[in-house]
């Protein structure tokens, strides 16, 4: 007897090789592996982007939303409200990025001594993953405008920490291939009079800086580009791609072990800043007595869970919770009026977690209000400030009209709490307290319902909300930071919509999808697991915002499903990733009348058309990859067609890509049939020659 792992075999003489070639075990050689579970995991989740097994009940859809607490309350679906796995919890602390899209994109911290080098030992230390090079070069740090102090950047073929001492100098360091779409971390060190350039935990390069004193600027501190010289960026040197776990560290040079780290950074001794690695923008050093510099978002920086440290379990909705998203046309979810929410002169509290995609003036998030029917409501009353309304006579916001919780940005998740404790209220962002109002007034027993996502059926919410909690009857202040784990329901919880009840979820923690039609999961027909995902060829697909995840750029991806169809000779859209009605820069895998798979790009014809054809009622596992230039198809393991030779720069527009049906024309030529295990993996090419086809389940972390 042996025992195989489902992602490929592994030798006996190197069982945690990192390529995992082919091998066969015994039971006692496989024990102490079984037993750690070191099989079951994928050594490329981290860059995994999306995994579907279509596990769970069978009929489950999005679109049936559960209230958390005893109450039980029914929770009514407008619109196209859906739920997912992107959470504030998607990944621990320190394991998320920033995304910068190369044009504007940056953030910014107010000039500190703490940022002053000097002539101290210091540490400046990132990932990046690079989708692309800006026309001058990618900077990542840098305090350098009219004053000079210093800027770490690099190219494609040179790293370079800058400084000025009396006159511009530089370590540069050339013959590099710092490659675009993988994760490198880059690290600079000053040791007494050495400066040292590092990548992957490997030094590339020293300078001999013996008594210089780098100068100290009045300029901010900026995270991706260099100043002008006016207090602005110059955008042909703002960063393609993600930033992760970005620190520098003020008189202490510390080299960076081999490979780069291997766990998310900390603030250990002397840490002046580290950012770009939490669910929200925020400075995670104590230089600022304690409580950490606050970072300015610039452009559409976006806080996304993807980054060079994989989750080290599965996804858990105990541990990971869940969002609900809402597209700001039209979506919400209403409870209907119950004495549980008749808050009167008691405490209570009311708090969520919010991921504006935008911050502009009209966005409700929540709210319990109709006409001459007031009772709170959570509004932006101007841009990129989140205010709160109360009102004691239902006509008025009598108690607050438009007090500010604090300012907000997009693009980050963030929790908020509004607390009575006696006749104070007191508002929190992030655990952090802001104007509070003071009133014996009892709240208006409103006959309106709760609207989580919009107000009176005006002023929708864009974004996702997580965690919605109303308890009342118990004051409580929320910790500095939020919540850092999903909320429960306490004592006196009158409502939590916590959105762990989607049937079609993704087990990466980075997308919620909307099941269009009756797209669901069937427990009858399944490739492995307990169900697949069914398409019945009318008006069924999967839907979601993917942003930048999908976006391969010009790196290798795989995108990888088992398909299994109900009929032959008609033409069926699979996975589609073009926007409507527009060709170019996008993926595209379908079944055409001659049930031969093709995949698509650029416009017709397709670039590669399978030999095998599609029969009916039966499974087949379908991969395209991309390694290098070479993107290959791929039908149980064999190579199918010719290898397309693929410059492309993929694109992933809004609310792409589609599955189970067309992007071009939405929704067009359905699938009639399943889907299982769909994984689509970024910056990595799975399979690059003839294959033995997954034997189990994808693993899930």
């Amino acid at each position: 007897m042996s025992f195989r792992y489902p992602a490929g075999l592994i030798t006996a003489s190197s069982p945690v090789n990192a390529n995992y070639p082919s091998g066969v075990w015994t039971p006692r050689q496989a024990l102490p592996y079984l037993q750690n579970g070191v099989w079951g995991q994928d050594q490329y989740f981290d860059q995994t982007t999306l995994l579907l097994h279509g596990d769970g009940t069978n009929g489950a859809q999005n679109n049936t939303f559960l209230d958390g607490s005893t109450n039980n309350f029914t929770i009514t679906r407008n619109g196209n409200t859906t739920q997912g796995t992107f959470s504030p919890f998607s990944l621990a602390a320190g394991e998320w990025s920033n995304f910068f899209d190369g044009t504007g994109d940056y953030l910014s911290v107010a000039d500190n001594a703490a940022f002053d080098l000097a002539a101290s030992d210091f540490t400046f230390e990132c990932w990046v993953y690079t989708t692309a090079y800006n026309s001058q070069y990618n900077c990542l740090i840098s305090q350098w405008d009219t004053s000079l102090a210093y800027r770490f950047f690099f190219t494609s073929t040179t790293t370079t920490f800058g400084y000025y001492s009396g006159s511009s100098q530089t370590l540069e360091v050339t013959g590099q291939t710092n490659n675009l779409n993988e994760w490198i971390h880059f690290c600079v060190t000053r040791s007494g009079n050495t400066l040292t350039i590092y990548k992957n935990g490997t030094s590339i390069g020293t300078k001999d800086i013996t008594g210089v004193t780098i100068n100290n600027a009045s300029v901010p501190l900026w995270i991706s580009g260099l100043g002008t010289g006016s207090g602005s960026i110059n955008n042909t040197t703002t960063h393609f791609g993600y930033i992760s776990n970005l620190r520098l560290v003020k008189g202490t040079a510390t080299a960076p072990p081999a490979g780069g780290p291997t766990s998310p950074l900390t603030n250990v001794t002397n840490t002046s800043l580290l950012t770009c690695q939490s669910n929200r923008f925020v400075d995670n050093g104590t230089a600022n007595s304690g409580t950490g510099f606050t970072i300015t978002r610039n452009g559409d920086v976006r806080v996304t869970p993807f980054s060079p440290f994989a989750p080290s379990a599965a996804y858990d909705p105990a541990v990971n919770g869940g969002s609900g998203y809402f597209d700001g046309t039209g979506d919400n979810l209403t409870v209907a009026n119950n004495a549980a929410f008749q808050l009167g002169s008691g405490d209570f509290t009311i708090e969520f977690w919010a991921y504006f995609n935008s911050v502009a003036v009209g966005h409700t998030p929540l709210s319990m209000w109709a006409t001459n029917q007031y009772q709170f409501s959570f509004y932006t009353s101007s841009a990129g400030v989140l205010s709160y309304y109360l009102s004691s006579n239902g006509t008025t916001w009598g108690i607050a009209n438009g007090v500010s919780c604090g300012s907000i940005s997009a693009n980050q998740w963030i929790h908020v709490a509004l607390v009575r404790s006696g006749s104070t209220f007191t508002p929190y962002i992030n655990g952090v307290a802001g104007t509070t109002t003071t009133s014996a007034s009892a709240l208006h027993n409103s006959t309106a319902a709760v609207s989580a996502g919009s107000g009176s059926s005006v002023d929708y919410f864009n974004g996702y909300l997580s965690n919605v909690r109303i308890v009342k009857g118990t004051a409580i202040t929320p910790p500095v930071g939020g919540p850092t784990a999903p909320l429960t329901p306490i004592t006196n919880t009158s409502l939590l919509l916590n959105f762990t009840n989607a049937g079609i979820f993704d087990n990466t923690g980075k997308n919620a999808l909307e099941t269009v039609g009756n797209a669901q999961i069937d427990t009858a027909v399944v490739k492995y697991g307990t169900g697949s995902m069914e398409f019945d060829g009318s008006g069924d697909y999967l839907f979601f915002n993917g942003g930048e995840n999908f976006a391969f750029g010009t790196g290798d991806f795989t995108i990888e499903f088992w398909y299994y169809s109900n009929n032959t000779g008609v033409q069926h859209n699979i996975y589609d990733s073009r926007p409507a009605s527009t060709n170019g820069a996008y993926a595209a895998i379908f079944k055409d009348t001659s049930n031969l798979i093709n995949y698509f790009v650029n416009g017709t014809p397709a670039k590669i058309t399978s030999t095998t054809s599609i029969a009916q009622n039966t499974w087949y596992h379908i991969a395209v990859t991309r390694s290098g230039t070479s993107t290959k198809l791929f039908i149980n393991g064999t190579q199918e067609g010719s290898t397309y030779t693929d410059s492309t720069n993929y694109l992933n527009p809004a609310n792409r890509p589609v599955i189970g049906a067309g992007g071009f024309t939405l929704g067009n030529t359905p699938i009639n049939g399943f889907i299982d295990d769909l994984r689509i993996t970024k910056g990595i090419a799975r399979y690059t020659a003839n294959f033995v086809p997954p034997i189990a389940r994808f693993p899930n972390q």
